[in-house]
């Protein structure tokens, strides 16, 4: 079935939607706090120079830009696998370990090296758990983390499928745009459009559905075109 808007499949502990100004708290354009309009989770600013929320960016909608070291910070939570993640991102510099979310103990999403993705959950499969993004260019990311048979799709076209890529939840912090911990290579420049995730492990059904309304909302513009992708060859590596 279609959804009009993410909690309409049960479930859906965070979303993070830039283009509803409700959901922020704002100094000028600088992003002080953004709310999530699932469960209740709030992200803080905690970096000398704050995000900045930028309208008319991507499909006529705003989106949270960051620059060098800045993020967002939600300091309590915790979510066990299985659970559901789509990210709404582009990387607009060639940072390493640039990444969009990412937690102490468990998932993050984001360039591992200068024209990679990673989805990992602690470890995992490097490199079997990367594929290629471009640079300055849009992306939706879906990433489902099940333990030891963990999916991502970029773009709706699957990049690995049954993976093994680490079986830890977030317990604790979970970062928006850098690596948690503040390395120095792990600043993100770029942007943040939407985030949602969900405690289990959704249908396939359910992913179209998630993918479906990010598409309509991000990427449907006249004459807008979404990079067209192939599957990457799946690589079983296993961690040892």
């Amino acid at each position: 079935m279609a959804i009009s808007v993410p909690t309409d499949i049960a479930g859906c502990e965070v979303w993070l939607d830039a283009d509803d100004v409700a959901t922020f708290t704002l100094t000028g354009s600088a992003v002080n706090q953004w709310a999530s309009k699932g469960a209740t989770h709030p992200f803080v600013d905690q970096s000398a120079g704050s995000p900045v929320r930028q309208t008319n960016i991507l499909n006529g909608r705003a989106v949270v830009a960051w620059t060098g070291d800045q993020r967002l910070v939600e300091e309590s939570f915790t979510l066990a696998q299985s659970m559901t993640v789509f990210v709404v991102c582009q990387w607009d510099s060639n940072g390493q370990y640039a990444y969009i979310i990412n937690s102490d103990s468990g998932i993050g999403i984001g360039r591992r090296d200068s024209d990679d993705c990673r989805v990992d959950a602690d470890g995992g499969a490097f490199p079997s758990d990367t594929f290629p993004v471009l640079q300055d260019t849009p992306y939706y990311i879906t990433a489902l983390f099940s333990g030891a048979a963990s999916d991502a799709r970029l773009n709706g076209v699957a990049q690995f499928t049954n993976l093994d890529i680490g079986a830890d939840g977030i317990t604790g912090q979970l970062w928006l745009g850098r690596q948690s911990g503040g390395s120095s290579l792990g600043n993100t420049g770029g942007f943040i459009a939407e985030v949602i995730i969900y405690d289990t492990a959704l249908s396939a059904g359910n992913i179209t559905d998630v993918e479906d309304y990010l598409v309509a909302k991000w990427f449907a513009a006249p004459g807008f075109t979404i990079p067209l992708l192939q599957p990457q060859p799946q690589r079983n590596v296993y961690r040892m």
